[in-house]
């Protein structure tokens, strides 16, 4: 618990170490939320980095009274992956 608030303290300002810690913590997870709804491995990557993205740009709509970060996250990257197979052209597996 007290890590998870150093972290997102660390995303609020703006510390790189913050995001890459967030990643390392997880990548996996959140690798598996995507792989689950593209069904690509290559398309998943590249969701899992603009998610990230999007949290570390987002960071202070996040509210620590309403969901926890992984939840918050989740959401993004499911969104992010969902808005992906929207796409014209995307072919799902």
């Amino acid at each position: 618990m007290a890590q998870t608030i150093r972290i997102i303290k660390g995303l609020r300002n703006r510390d790189q170490s913050a995001l890459t810690e967030l990643y390392s913590n997880y990548n996996t997870a959140l690798f598996g939320i995507v792989i689950r709804i593209v069904k690509d491995e290559g398309i998943a990557q590249e969701i899992l980095q603009e998610g990230f993205l999007k949290v570390w740009n987002n960071i202070e709509q996040y509210d620590e009274n309403k969901s926890t970060i992984f939840t918050w996250m989740s959401t993004i990257f499911r969104n992010t992956a969902i808005d992906k197979t929207r796409l014209s052209g995307f072919k799902n597996n």
